[in-house]
């Protein structure tokens, strides 16, 4: 045979082999389910069945398989491994699959490592726990295409097959985080998306051990000493020196009661009571490192912080070296230490409430660019590390807000750090406006490498049906609003400039087109409506934010009324969906709406109706007070040339977005009105639509104070997000007045906030 035949013939042979191999591979796989027979049933041992993640796993599996092919499973809990199947295909749970397959390949330091096996032997679905063994379980349904994408039956998609078949495979794995959560769902939505896994305790507990715990409460009463210097005096409160060993070893002693009654328990949290006042003794502050703290306006915490749970640590390590020990990185604590070397049990958990919630690490938003090195910080100095994401806008809570973008570029970052270990952000029960970010970082907890646009476009479709490419629209319309805005508090008093109305338009027509694509009563149709309800109630929301700009408070009070009403309602009719902001004793969205928005509409309009406008000023002049010289300068004078100074526009640029996101001080505001001739005998009033710190007011040079409700007056309105009234009839005159406002930011910054936040308007009593 010549060579030019022998090189033929070996082609041939390799074809010939490679379409012997591919159809061997085709036909490589199990027909659990034929035409509506069932060929399989489930085999599982009593104590899976008796488990409380396992047992509900292994009961979804004959019930979903059911659901998709009519045919139903049974599951056989034997003593022991069978022997025979009686001519059924195996599908064989926990112990019974280790025994035929072998044991799991892949294993964690939690007992997360799980098995997923199909051959011609059978199904084996096993893990190193329970747990792990719901993972395997969880695997299978997901590789035939069901979803969870919200808690509840609507928030299902199962296919519908008659025939169900497996292919061949044999796959071991573990979960890339250690602990996967979210808030607001049901047991049933967070096992079968499989989140879980071992606990990470972070919650603020640190000082309960001495104020909760029996025996730790005993010892501080004895030893009053032990509390928080706080103006110069250690008086009872929520807050105990850091700086003090017998501190640390009373909370030692409590964490260590609690490891021996909480024997399973793999961590314990040593996260501080909420709040910005710790002890200000000359101990504790000699434990700081100098590292100074911008957003917060002091020196960071953090050192003197690590060097107190460093000592907690060091203590109950020596009867339980292997526990974790979580806490937030959080307030004055958030960045990382510059001296002090974290104990390698010692596990940080970034809760970046101080920075804006819009953007994303990657973006060039000021304050996210800073959180970028705060995790850096952390990555670099914990042995594991977890976040704890805000999941929704600060001070608003209802707003659609996918946050797609930002879990695709941050969460991409955090899985960047190998010892990124715990996603446990903060939710809300928000399914209706959050949808597309919550179930994205479900998925990417679970499998990080997994292609976050696929995840999204299967949801749509799946989800959405015939309304894919309209919803798809409609959450990108919402996204982009977030992400492409130079909004950079993050909250919801940057609403008007990141929702503008064209934004809200277009998101109108993408839902009106989505709902004009299903047919009414469809699976698919009940979920467009949920978003529509969701955006409505947000046009709603929107209607009297602008009109609150604009001073017009006809109908903010009814508008109000209506708005709380209906969010009751809807949370209400959707508490299964965990949607709507439905908490298990009120509706957050109702008490976020109280405690930031309600009262300065209620004032507006209560004013308004006893009243007349005379005007409204919303884009004073500014100029930053940084060095506090406008008092001495006589910036409040009338004759006071302004004319170098900025303008803004007032309900629309927060403090972050004129480049004060981490100022602390005053600000001074300068304008002008006209009072009219008619005015005399009447109250003239100036309001202050919504403050955050404290708001100083003058009038033609006069300094005018504040009268409290009890009667007494104070040189300053001091509230957060409050409405303000001054009595500014004795400093008027007829024609042009002039008006000085010093708004100081004083507190916490976690809004990005400051200032004037509402119009400034002048009213004139009838």
């Amino acid at each position: 045979m010549n060579a030019g035949k022998l090189l033929w013939v070996t082609v041939i042979f390799i074809f010939a082999a490679v379409i012997h191999d591919a159809c061997a591979q085709g036909s490589s796989r199990l027909i659990i389910v034929d035409n509506g027979i069932a060929n399989a049933a489930i085999y599982a041992p009593a104590d899976i069945m008796a488990d409380q993640t396992s047992g509900p796993s292994v009961r979804d599996l004959a019930a979903y398989l059911e659901k998709m092919s009519g045919a139903k499973i049974e599951i056989r809990t034997p003593d022991r491994m069978p022997q025979e199947f009686g001519g059924k295909i195996p599908i064989l749970i926990g112990e019974f699959a280790a025994q035929l397959f072998g044991p799991i390949k892949k294993k964690s330091e939690y007992k997360q490592g799980w098995r997923y096996v199909v051959s011609q032997k059978g199904v084996g679905l096993y893990g190193e726990s329970p747990e792990a063994t719901s993972y395997a379980i969880y695997e299978l349904l997901d590789r035939l295409g069901c979803r969870w994408y919200m808690p509840g039956e609507p928030g299902e998609v199962i296919p519908k097959v008659n025939t169900i078949n497996l292919s061949y495979a044999d796959i071991s794995d573990v979960p890339r985080v250690i602990y996967r959560a979210i808030w607001y769902a049901d047991n049933d939505f967070k096992r079968r998306n499989r989140l879980g896994g071992p606990y990470l305790s972070a919650g603020h507990a640190l000082e309960m051990y001495l104020t909760y715990d029996p025996i730790g409460k005993q010892l501080l009463q004895q030893h009053p000493e032990w509390y928080a210097e706080i103006n110069g005096k250690r008086a009872q409160s929520n807050r105990v020196c850091w700086a003090n060993n017998d501190v640390a070893q009373a909370i030692a002693d409590a964490v260590i009661r609690y490891f021996d009654t909480y024997k399973n328990a793999i961590s314990a949290s040593l996260s501080p009571d909420d709040g910005i006042v710790f002890c200000e003794c000359a101990g504790c502050k000699a434990l700081d490192a100098g590292d100074w703290f911008d957003v917060m306006n002091c020196n960071s915490m953090s050192d003197r912080f690590v060097h107190f749970a460093n000592e907690i640590v060091d203590r109950v390590a020596k009867k339980y070296p292997d526990k974790l020990f979580g806490f937030y990185a959080y307030a004055q604590y958030t960045k990382a230490p510059v001296r002090e070397k974290l104990r390698p049990n010692l596990v940080p958990v970034i809760a970046p409430i101080l920075y804006c919630r819009a953007h994303s690490m990657t973006s060039d938003c000021p304050s996210r660019k800073e959180l970028r090195k705060v995790v850096d910080g952390w990555a670099k100095a914990a042995r594991m590390f977890g976040l704890y994401e805000y999941e929704y806008n600060l001070a608003e809570v209802s707003a659609p807000n996918p946050h797609i973008t930002k879990q695709i570029e941050e969460l991409s970052v955090y899985y960047s750090y190998p010892n990124f270990r715990f996603w446990q952000p903060e939710t809300m029960a928000n399914f209706e406006s959050a949808l597309p970010g919550l179930y994205l970082g479900i998925r990417m907890s679970w499998y990080n490498r997994a292609d976050p646009n696929a995840i999204l476009d299967e949801m749509y479709r799946n989800f959405y049906g015939p309304a894919r490419d309209a919803m798809k629209k409609y959450w990108t319309v919402l996204d982009e609003a977030q992400t492409k805005s130079d909004e950079h508090a993050g909250c919801g008093f940057g609403y008007l400039r990141r929702f503008p109305p064209e934004t809200l338009g277009a998101a109108r027509k993408a839902i009106d087109d989505a709902l004009g694509a299903c047919k009414p009563g469809t699976n698919e149709y009940g979920r467009v409506k949920m978003a529509h309800l969701s955006l409505s109630q947000f046009e709603l929301f929107m209607k009297m934010q602008r009109n609150f700009a604009d001073a017009d408070f006809s109908t903010i009070s009814a508008d109000a009324d209506t708005w709380i009403a209906r969010q009751s309602e809807l949370g209400e009719l959707y508490k299964n969906q965990y949607a709507f902001l439905k908490g298990t004793d009120r509706n957050w969205g109702v008490c976020y709406f109280q405690s930031f928005f309600e009262q300065p509409y209620r004032d507006g309009a209560k004013l308004s109706s006893t009243c007349d406008k005379i005007a409204t000023i919303l884009s004073p002049r500014y100029l930053v007070d940084a060095n506090k010289e406008g008092e001495r300068h006589g910036w409040f004078n009338p004759d006071f040339d302004d004319a170098s100074w900025k303008s803004c526009r007032l309900a629309y640029d927060t403090w972050s977005d004129i480049g004060l996101w981490s100022y602390f001080g005053p600000v001074w505001y300068r304008a002008s009105f006209q009072l009219p001739d008619n005015s005399a005998g009447k109250r003239i009033y100036l309001f202050a639509g919504s403050v955050e710190g404290t708001l100083k007011v003058y009038v033609n040079g006069k300094h005018i104070k504040f009268k409290k409700g009890d009667g007494s007056t104070a040189d300053v309105f001091a509230g957060s997000c409050q409405s303000a009234t001054f009595d500014i009839t004795d400093a008027l005159k007829t024609g042009k007045n002039t008006i000085a406002l010093v708004g100081t930011r004083t507190d916490l910054n976690e809004l990005g906030t400051g200032g004037l936040m509402g119009p400034i308007v002048i009213f004139r009593e009838k």
